[in-house]
């Protein structure tokens, strides 16, 4: 059946199966293409009197494939265009209290160069029937939506290296402006994200532009450290033109072929290493510091939070016949003296370990640990459902969790992530438990503020035996890394 809702502009139809209305590929900006491409993008200037929310539109430019160490891996098959600004919405068909449902926005993770709104894992009637609005955002990626190209092409393309978060901004005033008539409350948004959508929700805390359109956030996998300088994205994008300029025979990316783009962008990646070369970048404009030091400085968003890692969340960043000696291979040189100094005082430091801490559960711990001063309300927890069986038997890895958070088992892509006994079940509702009260609530557990000046003797593991005390199992770790690392921040 179809359902349809009036913003006042525009009629929206959607579908409905009398439980959740659902409405798929809602326009919330103008197609960021041509003259507008690697732009910041700008809500819809005339909308359609009637939107046909029936169907999901495409996913934003990405590769076919996966790079890398990522190679073997394969997305999810579905349609790609640089006409990409859509997001989704479940609600509960049911009436709304006086105020409307709480909200969640979903921001999808990938690398900060795949992925899409509308994977199969991502469908929000579970997470609905929760008595939830769910509203899952497509954005930029890659080089579309990372990539500063102010020194290479003129002051008008200053900070296009983040007009990806510029998207997500859109996305949320669009939910401010209209979530109320999918019996929504715009004033009870959570911004929640994992893997590289946590880092995106990370910047939107600590850039001031997103200040008052999210009112809580859950960071999944991702953390905030991981942005990079102004200096380090140029670097990155010299790198892009000359491999356009091999590819294309110019290194105008204005006018390349979409292939080209993501020839070149493949390419980059390759060359850069692990630590993905399209990130978060500190402009000036849209973030002056990290996350963590727009926490520490109190610029950053005051909100609760939320934060949580998987045990092996670096799993999926190695080939299966990388051995640790050529680990170095793929990191950034100025990491590669780092780590082959923690080799060497550290053995038997298990190589999966080490990608994990580096890349996922030390910058979660950094930015709760900072959030924490925050007085906001800090959560932390971490997944360690061991796999009892499959091609990830005996480990946690990365986005793992992300059934179990939806509620979603259909998904081919995710098949190997989830096991079929019941204390998997039973752990697996608890995370989704954990994070619809804190929803609903702020508060993971229901059972009030925190206390206490350390996060980790707060914390919760979530795995086969249950939930326990996380206590402080990492934080060997962290000193390790820290007498050897340069802060990352």
């Amino acid at each position: 059946m179809q359902v349809t809702v009036d913003t006042g502009l525009s009629a929206i139809t959607g579908t409905t199966n009398g439980r959740i209305n659902c409405f798929r590929g809602i326009p919330y900006g103008e197609p960021p293409v041509a003259e507008r491409r690697f732009l910041v993008s700008e809500a819809v200037i005339n909308p359609a009197q009637m939107i046909d929310a029936t169907q999901f539109r495409p996913a934003a430019l990405q590769p076919e494939r996966r790079s890398g160490l990522s190679a073997e891996l394969m997305i999810s098959p579905f349609s790609v265009s640089e006409d990409c600004l859509y997001l989704n919405v479940w609600a509960p068909a049911a009436p709304s209290p006086v105020n409307g449902y709480p909200v969640l926005v979903w921001l999808h993770g990938g690398s900060a160069m795949y992925g899409s709104a509308s994977q199969p894992v991502y469908d929000g009637q579970t997470l609905a029937s929760e008595g939830i609005v769910v509203v899952t955002v497509s954005y930029r990626l890659g080089c579309m939506g990372f990539m500063e190209l102010g020194q290479a092409l003129g002051h008008q393309f200053h900070g296009s290296g983040n007009v990806a978060h510029h998207d997500q901004i859109l996305a949320l005033q669009w939910v401010q402006e209209n979530i109320s008539v999918f019996n929504g409350d715009a004033g009870r948004v959570t911004l929640a994200g994992e893997s590289s959508g946590a880092k995106s929700v990370a910047a939107l805390l600590a850039s001031g532009q997103g200040r008052g359109l999210f009112h809580a956030a859950i960071s999944a996998s991702g953390g905030g450290s991981c942005v990079h300088s102004l200096q380090q994205a140029n670097d990155v994008t010299t790198i892009f033109l000359q491999h356009l300029e091999q590819i294309s025979g110019s290194d105008s990316p204005l006018q390349a072929s979409d292939r080209h783009l993501m020839m070149a962008q493949t390419r980059t990646v390759e060359e850069y290493g692990f630590l993905f070369p399209f990130r978060t970048v500190t402009d000036g404009k849209f973030l002056q510091d990290s996350p963590q030091q727009a926490i520490a400085k109190k610029t950053a968003t005051r909100i609760p939070l939320l934060a949580g890692f998987n045990q092996h969340d670096g799993y999926f960043q190695l080939p299966a016949n990388l051995c640790r000696a050529k680990l170095t291979h793929y990191l950034p040189r100025q990491l590669q003296q780092c780590v082959e100094q923690i080799h060497l005082q550290y053995s038997d430091y298990p190589l999966i370990d080490i990608i994990s801490d580096l890349e996922y559960i030390l910058p979660t711990l950094d930015l709760a640990e900072a959030h924490q001063m925050t007085d906001a309300g800090t959560y932390l927890y971490r997944f360690n459902l061991l796999q009892t069986e499959g091609v990830f038997e005996g480990y946690c890895v990365h986005a793992c969790d992300l059934p179990y958070i939806w509620r979603n088992f259909n998904d081919p892509y995710m098949q190997g992530f989830v096991a079929s006994d019941a204390q998997h079940s039973l752990t697996g509702a608890l995370l989704m438990q954990h994070w619809v009260n804190f929803i609903k609530y702020h508060d993971p557990l229901f059972y009030g503020q925190p206390g206490g000046d350390d996060v980790l003797s707060q914390s919760l593991s979530l795995n086969n035996e249950g939930i326990s005390s996380l206590g402080d199992t990492v934080g060997c770790k962290r000193k390790i890394w820290n007498s050897v690392r340069e802060p990352l921040a």
